[in-house]
């Protein structure tokens, strides 16, 4: 059985009477002990993603308009706001991309850490709670733990709220764990500790993890599949091995172009994909990529591609008016 399934999601904001699309027509799975990388440029709907999966989407302003989410085979979309939330924390979690936004920041970091056990874990002593806490602080890279229990956020660093938002999360040990850029803050040392926890996660309890990032590096060391996400659309998806080997949408072979590579003189000049990522409300018909693509033809201009053979592009599989 899968761990999340997610069909035809659509996710609107509201306006008045007015719908903006934000989201359309993503599917995705994922199963036990996999990892699914969520790739894109800002504004692609990565984030947005995560958050309709968890329940947080900042209604009424933003709603979910159509699709189904579906939990180790249970609808979430059904659930009651208070069955939703016993499940948020303890066996779905997630790593916010902003921590001070996140915590408290009148609240010590150990009394936020805290709640999560006594909602989830009611039975533990605090006792038992707090060698927890300072275990999880440890795995993190977080030195003197005991003595961060009792700071406030602002007394931390960027990379410290962050490792704490992932000690966090992983606390639970959770069936599914969305990353919203977990690692954005921290320096590489840190970075290569946090996702090996992740994949320890991962392979000995089974955590499906959707891992929401920019870096295509570090999905080449963590994803087993990978779904590139433009414009509120899922327009390729493949094992990680097949995304760097043979690239097929346009917008993919774009991304990777942009990496620099060992193998290129200081001289070369890196690829870029001109244009930027069409506002939600900006008016186009057919692929929303066209305006950016080198290779579009009239087709593209006015026919919205289906996803065929793990990419939707009118230059791949069957594609027909």
């Amino acid at each position: 059985m899968s761990v999340l399934e997610i069909e035809a999601l659509s996710v609107d904001a509201v306006d008045g009477t007015q719908a903006v699309p934000l989201l359309r027509g993503v599917d995705l799975t994922l199963s036990p002990g996999e990892t699914l990388g969520l790739a894109g440029e800002s504004g692609s709907g990565k984030t947005l993603t995560g958050l309709a999966i968890m329940g947080l989407l900042p209604q009424p302003a933003v709603r979910m308009t159509q699709g189904t989410l579906r939990f180790q085979g249970q609808s979430l979309t059904t659930l009651s706001p208070k069955a939703r939330q016993q499940l948020r924390g303890s066996a779905m979690a997630m790593i916010f991309q902003e921590p001070m936004t996140a915590l408290n920041p009148v609240q010590r970091v150990g009394s936020q850490l805290a709640e999560l056990y006594q909602i989830h874990r009611p039975n533990l002593s605090s006792s038992t709670i707090r060698q927890e806490l300072i275990q999880g602080l440890a795995n993190v890279g977080v030195s003197e733990p005991e003595r961060r229990l009792t700071s406030y956020p602002h007394e931390l660093s960027g990379g410290l709220r962050q490792r704490m938002m992932i000690a966090m999360a992983l606390a639970l040990k959770p069936r599914l764990l969305i990353c919203d850029e977990p690692t954005t803050a921290l320096d590489v040392t840190i970075q290569a500790q946090v996702l090996d926890l992740i994949r320890t996660l991962s392979r000995e309890i089974g955590t499906a993890v959707l891992f929401i990032t920019h870096d295509l590096g570090v999905l080449a060391e963590l994803a087993d599949r990978v779904a590139v996400m433009y414009a509120g659309r899922i327009v390729e998806e493949q094992s990680v091995w097949d995304i760097f080997a043979s690239p097929k949408h346009p917008y993919t072979q774009g991304l990777l172009r942009s990496i620099p590579r060992l193998d290129q003189s200081a001289q070369t000049r890196l690829a870029i994909i001109p244009g930027q990522v069409p506002q939600p409300t900006e008016p186009l018909s057919g692929c929303r990529f066209h305006p950016r693509c080198d290779q579009a033809t009239a087709l593209c201009r006015h026919t919205q591609p289906r996803m065929i053979d793990g990419a939707a592009c009118h230059l791949f599989g069957e594609q027909t008016c």
